[in-house]
């Protein structure tokens, strides 16, 4: 239940949207290499805020 409350509280102070645009050209792709691909920016961006909160 606290977790619900905390998550409701982030998206609303936040606007995620717009955090996602400006942070999507510098968020890594799969290269022409291949490779691993990264997580999802909206996962990622997630966890990055809920670590410093």
């Amino acid at each position: 239940m606290r977790k619900e409350k905390s998550l409701c509280e982030m998206e609303t102070m936040l606007p995620f949207s717009k955090l996602v645009k400006v942070t999507e050209p510098f968020y890594p792709q799969v290269g022409p290499q291949g490779g691993r691909p990264p997580y999802g920016l909206q996962t990622m961006l997630w966890i990055h805020l809920m670590q410093n909160w």
